[in-house]
């Protein structure tokens, strides 16, 4: 599944009105002590600030698994692809897609 044709709508903090953003199909991963943080990251196409998605948010790292912890460090194409088409997820993250993506200004 790629994002490339996709559109992802939200307010952008910088032009501060909707935009479109593209997804990069990078994850930033942050962790704690014991606990870890993704977001996968998109980019404003008018303005390029970069907007993130949380996609955990204090979890055990433990309760991941090595394999998925990898495929976030290592910024796998399909891992992005999957967080990027959960449509509850972009809604928790304040992004609209596809038919709700009404075209906001360029």
């Amino acid at each position: 599944m790629a994002t490339e044709n996709r559109q992802f709508v939200r307010r952008c903090q910088r032009c501060r009105c909707p935009r479109r953003f593209r997804c990069t199909n990078k994850f930033r991963v942050n962790a704690n002590g014991k606990r870890i943080d993704v977001w996968l990251l998109f980019d404003c196409c008018a303005c390029g600030a970069t907007a993130k998605l949380p996609v955990l948010e204090r979890v055990a790292i433990s309760a991941i698994g090595a394999a998925r912890l990898g495929a976030f460090e290592t910024n796998d194409p399909e891992e992005a692809a999957a967080a990027a088409c959960d449509v509850a997820l972009l809604r928790r993250g304040g992004f609209r897609m596809g038919a709700d993506a009404r075209s906001p200004p360029e």
